[in-house]
């Protein structure tokens, strides 16, 4: 009895010895197996996480990049208002305006020095419309010129100079105006509206006409179609 049993125990152990490679293979095969299952995961999610701040970065881009599209209508702003300002030059400006601070001559001085006229006169100048209807000297006007110290020539040049750093990314520029276009009505731009898009002279209505205001998206249409697609210097004429 003893004999068989001693005969049972060393013929488990020998066959348990044989099999153990085969076992250690298994168990080997299953930690590869949850190994690369666990960098597979890890792998997905950094690339998933990689993919997000990709994204995020490219419209962070975008932002930065229509906004400078936008700021180019700051300076088609600027340089109608000086060129107006120099081609009538007291023609049709009234010497009152100097003296209001919500004048056309101070908003216009304002929109290009970042401060008003009105500021630098001495506290000692009437502030009330004239009884009578008086137009500018040529002194005055052009004592307000030499502080505004900003001709129509400099100011188309800053104009288009803007526009051509924009050209020198287009394709880039161009892939930001596309994805937002592609939105249509969804676009944050899609409701905003420009009032300003060509230069109202004084005396012209308070509110613009319906066909004068566009959106932010129909002005990023135009922009690329005249800008972008054609390579014209500047923006056109709305009408």
């Amino acid at each position: 009895m003893f004999h068989q049993s001693s005969t049972c125990v060393v013929s488990f152990c020998i066959i348990s010895l044989s099999l153990l490679p085969l076992i250690i293979i298994a168990d080997m095969k299953k930690t590869i197996t949850v190994f690369c299952m666990i960098m597979f995961l890890v792998a997905f999610g950094y690339t998933q996480t990689e993919v997000a701040t990709i994204e995020a970065s490219v419209e962070l881009e975008c932002d930065t990049n229509l906004e400078n599209i936008f700021k180019v209508l700051v300076f088609k702003n600027k340089y109608e208002t000086v060129e107006y300002i120099h081609k009538f030059r007291g023609r049709f400006l009234l010497k009152y305006s100097l003296y209001q601070n919500d004048s056309f001559l101070n908003r216009s001085f304002k929109l290009i020095r970042g401060f008003s006229y009105y500021e630098l006169l001495p506290d000692s100048m009437p502030i009330e419309v004239p009884d009578r209807v008086e137009h500018i000297s040529k002194e005055d006007i052009n004592k307000y010129l030499e502080q505004l110290n900003y001709t129509p020539d400099e100011a188309l040049k800053d104009y288009k100079d803007f526009i051509q750093l924009i050209k020198l990314e287009k394709e880039v520029y161009m892939n930001c105006i596309d994805s937002e276009l592609a939105k249509g009505e969804a676009s944050e731009y899609a409701k905003d509206k420009i009032y300003n898009y060509d230069f109202k002279p004084p005396g012209s209505p308070l509110l613009p006409f319906q066909t004068e205001i566009i959106t932010k998206l129909n002005y990023l249409k135009i922009f690329k179609d005249f800008i972008l697609t054609k390579e014209e210097e500047v923006l056109p004429k709305l009408y």
